[in-house]
């Protein structure tokens, strides 16, 4: 009897603690908002300028994965030609140049993600083997990093030793994080395509260029796709973002309410917290079989998104977007304003088509819209974070 008594005690303590810690096992929980911070309302969205660039080279006029380096120079890549860089300059109002990563020589077909850390130094991650180049401005490979670079140790990560792995795109909506020799990868098991999206894999890997070697892998599933069981979502419904800063990781998901945060030195888990809009609604169940295509599609179209967390260092906050309803035609997309404690400070909702690109700057964001008709130019809208 004290045996049994004191399992009994055992089991309600951890329950008692993982309720104190905010830590919900529950699908259910998980699927439906749950914000506790202040919906203060006190910051603004407004249109400051709106640049059009002349595009002088045969193209489709549809970007995706925007990046603006030194407040003026706007990259993106193709979302139709693959493995192709443009760069616009938002000063001059001019095109800078573009270039084509020779799949030959590279080994890489599509420009997932991607860093300019100058103008002559742009890491991309490779694809479809896992893999990363450093570039100048011209497309001429610097360094490289090839899959037998990248192996993963049994010992550091078992599933993606065995099964292999690949180097999540993020859905095309975010860069590479490198800070100093280190670059941060979210990672998928057997390829960059994760259909199943199992929850027992760590999917942020830490890769040390100099040293060429792993040296960490952190933060499996939570929330959603942790609780999901045997079923599944899209596979771009199942990619992580991750936003790294200072010593503090933020991963978010395109189907979960919550940031979750993690001690990025050692790794260990420091806490979740809803951060849901007000428009916020229920996700929906995951589809029984991850391999019913028609089911995956069907849920695809008519599941809200969100999109990656940005910081914005210059005013201090975090924002992300919320995607009402996926068509691009009636669409709404929402962009959210936090500050450092996750309070809302803004919401402020466009149709898809006028944001179609966004692009986080220091106090605030570019917005690209949908402009399929007009191949000739580039529209760039810049758009300010001030106080009410």
């Amino acid at each position: 009897m004290r045996c049994f008594g004191f399992l009994v005690y055992m089991l309600l303590s951890l329950f008692v603690l993982s309720c104190s810690n905010g830590r919900v096992a529950n699908l259910e929980d998980y699927l439906s908002p749950d914000y506790q911070g202040l919906r203060k309302n006190s910051m603004n969205l407004i249109v400051a300028d709106t640049v059009d660039i002349a595009l002088p080279v045969v193209s489709y006029n549809m970007f995706c994965n925007f990046h603006l380096y030194n407040d003026s120079l706007l990259y993106c890549s193709s979302a139709i030609e693959g493995a192709q860089l443009y760069c616009f300059n938002l000063s001059s109002g001019r095109f800078d140049g573009m270039f084509e990563l020779d799949p030959n020589l590279t080994f890489t077909k599509q420009i997932g993600m991607y860093k300019v850390l100058t103008k002559d130094s742009i890491f991309v991650s490779m694809y479809p083997q896992p893999g990363v180049l450093l570039v100048d401005g011209k497309g001429k490979v610097l360094n490289k990093w090839f899959k037998e670079d990248f192996e993963i140790l049994s010992v550091q990560e078992k599933i993606l030793n065995e099964e292999g792995f690949g180097i999540s795109e993020c859905s095309r909506l975010q860069g590479l994080n490198v800070d100093g020799n280190k670059v941060w990868f979210v990672l998928s098991p057997g390829s960059s395509t994760d259909f199943s999206g199992r929850p027992d894999v760590n999917r942020h890997g830490v890769y040390d260029l100099e040293k060429k070697e792993w040296v960490q892998f952190m933060a499996p599933y939570e929330g959603v796709l942790k609780y999901k069981g045997i079923g599944g979502y899209y596979y771009d419904m199942q990619h992580p973002y991750q936003l790294l800063l200072h010593d503090t990781l933020y991963v978010t998901y395109p189907v979960d309410h919550k940031v979750y945060m993690y001690d990025a030195v050692n790794g260990d888990f420091l806490k979740e917290m809803d951060i849901s809009p007000s428009v916020a609604s229920d996700f929906p169940y995951p589809v029984e079989k991850h391999d019913d295509y028609e089911q995956l599609n069907e849920l695809r179209r008519s599941t809200p998104y969100y999109g990656p967390l940005y910081f914005h260092s210059g005013v201090n906050m975090f924002s992300r977007f919320y995607n009402i309803d996926p068509d691009i035609d009636k669409g709404k997309r929402v962009v959210i304003i936090y500050d450092r404690n996750f309070n809302v400070l803004c919401e402020k909702t466009y149709p898809i088509n006028d944001i179609n690109g966004v692009c986080p700057t220091k106090d605030g964001f570019l917005f690209i819209p949908y402009r399929p008709m007009e191949e000739d130019t580039v529209r760039v809208v810049k758009a300010d974070i001030v106080s009410k």
